[in-house]
């Protein structure tokens, strides 16, 4: 009876190692399937040779392996497995156009990256060596990237994206255009699950999203959505970002986009965000010097949630709410600075009201907060911009010695560290208690450099 035991005792043993093994088999043959392509700046755009052999090369005639930004994510596309594509110093121009026999713009027949934008529709991993260091720049009148839905995954870091300019769609990214001639996403449009860190979008157009349209889920990290001079990003609807599905930024800057109104009053809404029938959460983030020439200066709001965590919202302009705008949706602020400075005539906040979840500080009384942690009515915020250690083109805005925003946030709900990544909270007031600042940065303490 022990020597039975003992022999199923082994059997089993040899059947569980067996039954492992074949559940190791698909994780180790999808790691084996994952490549990686190395694209040259200095290789003028061109398609893969043939793309799925494993090969990055635009130009076969050459010897080695000549791999273009479009080849490698032609490669990327057709083969199985998360691959990366690695961007070096320098600019990648992308100059082949998608246009008909006629010249004209056309919408996106093909879908794979062979000509116009860079078609995404495989989960990719595209790395650049910083967004000082590497940009990747349209010059055919098209948009930069279209992440396709069949994507699923994808995550581009450290480059900047500039001069795209939203081209019509066909239905091949998941999302129909009824007449595939709407213009969405200058630099860039979603489809799928996609993540941005250290990535700035910079000059590009659109009418919906003159920097990026998400109609997936979009998570920006440690960006910036605008541009050095007022109409960075532009569009009809959200000169930074227009966004249709679940949007999470942290850490980052939307500034300097331009909501613009078209012939017949069309457009000119969310000069930063424009939000609908979505939920975006921002949080540790800058709101600045976005305009809106209808409605919206910062954020305009429509059907949809948008939740505001230590987030600075100053000096956007607009005839109708210089800094939120919100339409059958609300907005709620915690540790929030909405405000206007000076010289901009109008109220902050306009529409449903927004929604107070204690420790803000706004200019005017139009923004309904009503927690007793709040400050608002003529409260100078008393700011100054800083350069963003992420971006040294961002602007970002550290409160003063004086302000009303040093040690009036909430350490229960403010994040660890700030926008700039520096610890929180601080004793900014010098009297002996840390208490988090209100807005996206912790002000420096008295005698302090950091």
């Amino acid at each position: 009876m022990t020597r039975s035991v003992g022999r199923l005792g082994r059997l089993g043993g040899v059947l569980l190692a067996l039954v492992m093994t074949l559940l190791l088999i698909p994780v180790f043959s999808g790691e084996a399937l994952a490549d990686t392509f190395t694209a040259d700046a200095q290789i003028v755009d061109a398609p893969d040779t043939n793309p799925g052999n494993g090969k990055c090369d635009a130009v076969p005639e050459t010897p080695g392996q000549q791999c273009t930004l479009r080849a490698a994510v032609q490669e990327a596309n057709a083969l199985d497995g998360r691959d990366t594509i690695v961007l070096t110093e320098g600019t990648y121009a992308l100059t082949i156009p998608n246009r008909d026999s006629t010249g004209d713009l056309r919408p996106d027949p093909e879908g794979q990256a062979k000509t116009g934008d860079l078609d995404i529709r495989d989960e990719t991993t595209i790395r650049g060596a910083g967004l000082s260091e590497t940009t990747v720049r349209d010059e055919a009148g098209d948009r930069i990237f279209q992440v396709h839905q069949r994507a699923l995954r994808a995550s581009i870091a450290g480059l900047t994206v500039t001069g795209g300019n939203g081209a019509p769609m066909s239905d091949t990214s998941g999302f129909a255009d009824p007449d595939g001639l709407t213009p969405r996403g200058g630099g860039i449009f979603n489809a799928a699950v996609l993540t941005l860190t250290n990535v700035a979008v910079r000059d590009n157009e659109a009418d919906f999203g003159g920097g990026i349209n998400n109609r997936g889920t979009l998570t920006m990290k440690g960006s910036t959505v605008g541009g050095t001079t007022s109409d960075g990003n532009s569009a009809f609807f959200g000169g930074g970002i227009y966004n249709e599905g679940p949007l999470t930024v942290n850490d980052s800057t939307i500034s300097n986009n331009m909501a613009r109104r078209g012939i017949s009053d069309f457009g000119g809404f969310g000069g930063g965000l424009y939000n609908t029938t979505a939920s975006a959460r921002l949080t540790n983030s800058t709101i600045t010097s976005n305009t809106a020439e209808v409605r919206g200066g910062g954020i305009d709001n429509e059907f949809g949630d948008v939740l505001l965590n230590n987030v600075t919202v100053f000096q956007n302009v607009s005839p109708n709410g210089i800094s939120i705008a919100n339409d059958g949706s609300r907005t709620y602020l915690s540790n929030t600075i909405v405000a206007k400075g000076a010289n901009l005539v109008g109220e902050n906040c306009v529409g449903d009201r927004t929604v107070s979840r204690g420790n803000n500080l706004s200019d005017d009384g139009s923004c309904s907060l009503n927690q007793k942690s709040d400050q608002e009515e003529g409260t100078d915020p008393r700011l100054a911009p800083i350069a963003d250690d992420d971006d040294l083109t961002a602007v970002i805005f550290e409160p003063q010695p004086g302000s009303p925003a040093i040690d009036e946030g909430s350490n229960a709900t403010c994040r660890p560290v700030d926008q700039r990544d520096v610890k929180r909270p601080k004793d900014g007031d010098s009297d002996g208690t840390a208490i988090c600042d209100v807005g996206a940065v912790e002000a420096r303490p008295p005698s302090s450099g950091v």
